[in-house]
């Protein structure tokens, strides 16, 4: 539990750093957040009620 929610020691952020991810790629802190709510720590009612995230790029 400790691994997902350490700041330094974080298995999610270190495995991030191995595959070469930016620093602004979005995937560690879905999945981290995946991991607190799965943890108990985000409740699963309150992602149901926030809905979906997206980001969309329009050409302008």
């Amino acid at each position: 539990m400790i691994k997902i929610l350490d700041i330094k020691n974080n298995y999610v952020i270190d495995r991030a750093h191995e595959a070469d991810c930016s620093s602004n790629c979005l995937v560690p802190c879905a999945v981290l957040n995946l991991c607190r709510m799965e943890s108990g720590f985000l409740a699963k009612s309150l992602v149901k009620k926030a809905g979906s995230i997206s980001i969309e790029f329009n050409e302008i």
